[in-house]
């Protein structure tokens, strides 16, 4: 009776998934313009995946620079879509820029889609909205984005309650997975790069808050702890859910399950 206990517990733990992208520059043929270089954002991906290795997540993947393609990093989404069952966990980071455009579906209250640079081009939030909707119930995803207007980069901050849009969307594209979004500042602010220094500011403090493991409280310990470290007068770091009510997921260690 020991035995199957012990078994079912492991068997309900799930697998813990993480992918990392960090870019210092992009493309500035698709983008048209030049885009300033972000010294510190490839340095952040590896940081957040040696986190993540360090607490024994069994899948990594990382899309560095030139390999950080908006299309790829589309497919591994719907590609872990279609593997993440019941109890499995996803960790997704981002470094790099992020951009407001105008709202292409007039459901932001702003007036502003924000969306995360990739290297050949932009990913808007209502394309990441849509992937996470593609996701299976009792699937858990923890999105970290130090990333400029990164509090709304899940569309789920500020909409207008009257827009037809929103209530399509979200009657289209439910949210079916739990998940938890830690970004780097609010939907309005810029995030910071720490001049001279090996990581960007708001990955820095995370970093510093895990203290190689040492951390031992829940998510909204973990968002308080970072968010009391920061400048008060530069950017305030986010922390929002977003899907399916999931208490549990509240009340666990950050990167594990």
């Amino acid at each position: 009776m020991i035995l199957i206990g012990i078994y079912s517990h492991f068997w309900c733990m799930g697998k813990r998934y993480s992918l990392h992208v960090g870019l210092n520059n992009v493309d500035w043929r698709s983008y048209k313009a030049k885009v300033p270089e972000l010294p510190t954002c490839e340095a952040d991906a590896y940081a957040m995946a040696n986190i993540c290795e360090f607490a024994g997540v069994e899948s990594l993947e990382l899309l560095i620079g030139e390999l950080a393609l908006k299309q790829s990093f589309i497919n591994k989404m719907k590609n872990y879509a279609k593997l993440l069952k019941e109890n499995d966990f996803l960790i997704i980071t981002f470094s790099g820029h992020g951009t407001q455009l105008t709202d292409s579906s007039f459901d932001e209250r702003d007036g502003k889609d924000e969306a995360l640079c990739f290297y050949d081009g932009v990913v808007r939030d209502d394309i990441i909205f849509r992937l996470l909707s593609s996701f299976k119930s009792g699937t858990r995803i923890l999105v970290i984005s130090d990333s400029c207007f990164s509090g709304s980069i899940l569309k789920s901050n500020s909409p207008k309650p009257e827009s037809l849009n929103l209530v399509k969307r979200n009657h289209l594209y439910p949210i079916k997975p739990s998940v938890r979004l830690l970004s780097a500042c609010q939907e309005s602010e810029l995030a910071v790069i720490k001049k001279n220094q090996p990581l960007s500011l708001f990955t820095s403090r995370l970093v510093e808050v895990w203290d190689q493991g040492k951390f031992s409280g829940n998510y909204l310990d973990f968002y308080q702890r970072v968010l009391a470290s920061m400048p008060s007068n530069r950017q305030v770091p986010q922390y929002v859910k977003l899907g399916t009510i999931d208490h549990k997921f509240d009340r666990m260690r950050p990167f594990y399950i």
